[in-house]
């Protein structure tokens, strides 16, 4: 059987397009959470606005979307900040967040 390394060479084109454009949107919402970039509201008052639980989890939301991103874009512990950002995301959708659009200033999923 031929192995075709041209299709393994298109394989990973895409894969590195996928992690680019998803872990950039993931970057996009923790800028939001950290510094308040793109209408984001900043560390203290996503800290603040948590109410399912202590404001840490606003901490630890907004750095690990905006390092996870980081971490997808460059390649470091792609899966692992891909799966954490699933489950944070589906969260989010779950919750009810998700009618009302894709990023915070709309009061959305981000």
């Amino acid at each position: 059987m031929e192995t075709r390394t041209e299709n393994r060479a298109a394989l990973d084109w895409a894969l590195l397009a996928v992690r680019i454009i998803v872990g950039t949107i993931f970057m996009a919402h923790g800028a939001q959470k950290l510094f308040g970039a793109f209408g984001g509201e900043g560390l203290a008052a996503t800290m603040q606005s948590w109410k399912a639980g202590p404001p840490i989890i606003g901490f630890l939301v907004a750095f690990g979307e905006f390092f996870g991103g980081l971490g997808m874009i460059v390649g470091f512990l792609s899966r692992f900040s891909a799966a954490a950002g699933r489950m944070k995301m589906l969260g989010a959708v779950a919750l009810g967040q998700g009618r009302n659009g894709f990023f915070r200033w709309d009061g959305g999923v981000g």
